[in-house]
């Protein structure tokens, strides 16, 4: 219920805070995207895939200095592979096979 919250309030946050697009499929992006995207952009990414990556017994809490070290090391590794679709990126910095 939790990881449900969080996913929620990640996406919703995302939706109001894009000016260009309403839906972001996360499943299309490329590293690429992510390299060129604006630091608010990259951090509203980051904060929902470290949403999407917690354990489901984890404590609902924003640990931003945590994010924000796995935003930066996902830009600079997308930067390295920008043909890499960010999913698999993810997986290798932020997190394990679901």
């Amino acid at each position: 219920m939790k990881r449900a919250g969080i996913l929620i309030a990640g996406s919703a946050f995302l939706i109001v805070s894009s000016a260009q697009a309403s839906i972001l499929d996360l499943r299309t992006l490329t590293c690429d995207d992510i390299a060129k995207g604006s630091s608010q952009d990259n951090t509203t990414i980051a904060v929902w895939l470290n949403g999407y990556y917690m354990e489901n017994d984890a404590e609902a809490v924003i640990d931003f200095d945590k994010v924000n070290n796995l935003g930066n090391a996902l830009v600079k590794f997308c930067a390295a592979n920008p043909k890499m679709p960010v999913s698999d990126a993810a997986e290798k910095i932020m997190g394990k096979s679901r």
